[in-house]
């Protein structure tokens, strides 16, 4: 019996030295946390105009204030959310009293970088100028054109002969266009964005060895315009049709490519070598981000008379370009 009770009472004592034990390891760390936390807090608070201040216009973090209230300048959605920081009022207050301060830091540091930017003739002239000459659907923050009253697609119904004839038209304006790539505008020769070798690939495959048409009538004007330019010493008037004509054909030409092979059976993008810039039916933007800036470098020693001539040939580059397209639409061509 005593033997019993001895052993009883050994078990409750070793019980409850392991129950001090634990009791003395979890207040030693808690003790460790409320340490590096307390020392934590007055490094923020030594230098609060600077540090905090850009902690709390991280866009990743919410900004803190007393009672954690979340305070964040207008219009500015935070959506990651920060709980169990303790902050002191003196340090909110900081950041409440400097979110003007920094607003107007930063809004005018971005007026700065936008006064810096060099000029560009494409981005500050020759687009606006073209953007004008868009529709209002085609472009509804720039666009001033009136637009058809008739729309044109309703009844779309292009057969295969009219894209041959689409594309021999369309290689004459191409080949006038890079011929007369020389002199100053010689650095935008073989730039990947060429068509004609392309357009070559594309006639024989189509004609499958058949007679080809020869060029229409609004190809032929163009060209004749082309070659006007160029016995004129125009070349700013010459790059003017280069760029709308050639960029153009990368993005709204692409679409219309797209919608060709959907009309016409047997007409796969994939096998139309007029579409593809380096194996691929894709918009070549590091093609055009290339020869943008050869543009640019050209133009950019220019005289505001020679700008100026470059800019007036826009409306005519639209409507020569924009008569090449006519073949596509027999239906409007036959009314007409």
């Amino acid at each position: 019996m005593e033997a019993g009770q001895y052993a009883s009472t050994q078990e409750v004592a070793s019980q409850r030295s392991d129950r001090f034990l634990w009791m003395g390891l979890g207040f030693a760390a808690l003790m460790l946390l409320g340490v590096s936390a307390h020392a934590l807090l007055p490094l923020a608070s030594q230098n609060p105009s600077h540090d905090v201040p850009v902690l709390a216009f991280n866009p990743a973090l919410p900004m803190l204030s007393p009672g954690g209230v979340r305070v964040r300048p207008a219009g500015l959605r935070l959506p990651v959310r920060v709980t169990g920081v303790r902050q002191r009022p003196a340090i909110s207050a900081n950041i409440q009293a400097d979110a003007p301060k920094m607003s107007a830091t930063v809004a005018t540091a971005a007026e700065t970088t936008e006064e810096k930017l060099p000029f560009s003739f494409l981005r500050d002239e020759m687009r606006p100028t073209s953007m004008k000459l868009h529709t209002v659907e085609q472009a509804p923050k720039e666009g001033k054109a009136e637009a058809p009253k008739e729309n044109p697609m309703a009844n779309w119904n292009p057969s295969r002969t009219n894209f041959i004839q689409f594309l021999v038209d369309s290689r004459a304006v191409y080949s006038a266009l890079e011929t007369h790539l020389t002199g100053e505008l010689a650095d935008l020769a073989n730039s990947g964005l060429d068509r004609t070798e392309a357009i070559d690939k594309d006639l024989a495959m189509l004609s499958g060895g058949k007679p080809l048409p020869g060029a229409g009538a609004a190809s032929l004007a163009y060209v004749k315009h082309i070659n006007e330019l160029a016995d004129a010493g125009n070349t700013a008037g010459l790059l003017s049709h280069y760029y709308n004509h050639v960029f153009a054909h990368t993005a709204g030409g692409l679409q219309i490519g797209k919608m060709l092979c959907a009309k016409i059976d047997g007409l796969k993008m994939a096998d139309l070598e007029f579409y593809k810039w380096q194996g691929s039916a894709k918009k070549p933007q590091e093609l055009l981000d290339k020869q943008k800036e050869r543009v640019d470098a050209i133009a950019g020693g220019w005289s505001r008379e020679k700008r100026d001539s470059c800019l007036a040939e826009v409306g005519d580059s639209f409507k020569l370009s924009g008569g090449l397209m006519q073949v596509l639409f027999p239906e409007a061509t036959a009314k007409a």
